[in-house]
């Protein structure tokens, strides 16, 4: 699972790379505490921007709500939080 996630950041990284100048870092962590570890990390690294995609499974098929994760990132980090839907 893990090289599966490194795989395919890396290949949008890839693709990013080619249409900007942007410097990209990514991660593959395993956690209990997703959300503590993003944050840990965003700390220690002086990162500008945390990108981080929004499942929402909070049974409320039919509403946009943020999920736990990224709500509790947004909430809480030290930049900025751009969430994906």
């Amino acid at each position: 699972m893990e090289e599966n996630a490194a795989n395919a950041l890396a290949k949008k990284k890839a693709e990013i790379k080619k249409r900007s100048d942007v410097d990209i870092i990514t991660r593959v962590l395993a956690a209990d505490h997703v959300s503590d570890t993003i944050i840990k990390v965003a700390e220690k690294e002086i990162i500008d921007l945390i990108v981080i995609g929004n499942v929402g499974r909070s049974g409320m098929s039919k509403i946009r709500v943020l999920g736990s994760v990224s709500r509790s990132v947004s909430e809480r980090a030290p930049c900025a939080v751009m969430i994906i839907h």
